[in-house]
């Protein structure tokens, strides 16, 4: 430490310091940087003592969803409560089965050509299922309460449409899309505006239950083959057409699809009693 001439401060400090020297070569090393960490002899691998934990958990699960135990995104835990959730929401988005007498000026054959053309666009898009479903649904909703006109319900359809393409697709489908699809019948303006009075009309409250969730998981219960599989959806998505399907509750239908696919395929028993047995179980959860 350097010090003022004719002053003995600076060596003073000096030798209350330590040497640099003594100081390295005499501090013990805590923790050195490159030496391996010594683990416990009695412990365990890591994947070992994480396989043994999934099968412990796994086993208080039901067992149609312990093939999943060991998939984070299938969220096996959840899965029955996710249902029982499901059910029980089903029956308050529940939709009016006789709107379509208060329409004036559209009836069920103009709902089931629009919806057919909105079957194109969907596959034309190449969006997900659930979009598909989705937007019939919003679709329904918005007719049971808004009355509308014949020149504007292909306008109502494309923006449900995008408000389920919103709700389910990673990149839906821009709005001019959409103006290009129905041959600039519509601007864009337009598009806007009747999305916010859909927004406005429905409560925001997009989510619903989906038919098409309900068969996924009572395919997966009958353990069912990729082409029965599709079979059953198939069968499920001809109900979007059908004006009177609405009055059956979302469970209701995808029980129907899969019965009716188990017979056209002569599959014996037609309701398995796997499935029956889980049926009973989710409401006797409900309940």
């Amino acid at each position: 430490v350097p010090s003022r001439p004719g002053s003995s401060s600076g060596a003073t400090i000096a030798a209350v310091l330590p040497d640099p020297k003594n100081l390295v070569a005499t501090a013990p090393v805590a923790n050195p940087p490159f030496a391996a960490a010594s683990a416990p002899a009695s412990s365990a691998p890591f994947s070992v003592v994480a396989s043994t934990n999934i099968s412990l958990w796994a086993a208080q699960i039901p067992s149609v969803d312990r093939p999943d135990a060991g998939n984070t995104q299938a969220v096996a835990e959840y899965a029955a409560d996710i249902f029982k959730y499901l059910r029980e929401r089903e029956t308050v988005m529940r939709l009016k089965d006789d709107y379509m007498q208060s329409q004036q000026d559209v009836t069920e054959k103009m709902r089931m050509i629009l919806v057919d053309w909105l079957v194109e666009v969907h596959w034309k898009f190449k969006l997900s299922p659930d979009t598909l479903f989705l937007t019939i649904h919003l679709l329904d909703r918005y007719l049971s309460h808004v009355n509308v006109k014949r020149t504007k319900l292909q306008l109502v359809g494309v923006t449900c449409m995008l408000l389920a393409s919103k709700h389910e697709e990673i990149y839906p489908p821009e709005i001019k899309d959409f103006v290009h699809v129905t041959d600039k019948a519509y601007t864009k303006q337009e598009i806007l505006n009747m999305e916010v009075s859909a927004l406005n009309t429905l409560g925001f409250q997009l989510t619903s239950p989906s038919p098409l969730a309900f068969l996924q998981r009572m395919v997966k219960v009958q353990e069912c083959t990729p082409e029965h599989v599709s079979l059953c959806q198939y069968l499920l998505e001809l109900t979007l057409c059908h004006y009177r399907s609405i009055r059956h509750l979302p469970s209701h239908l995808a029980s129907a699809a899969l019965f009716l696919a188990n017979k056209i395929m002569k599959i014996s028993p037609a309701w398995s009693q796997n499935s029956r047995m889980r049926r009973r179980s989710e409401e006797h959860t409900s309940e």
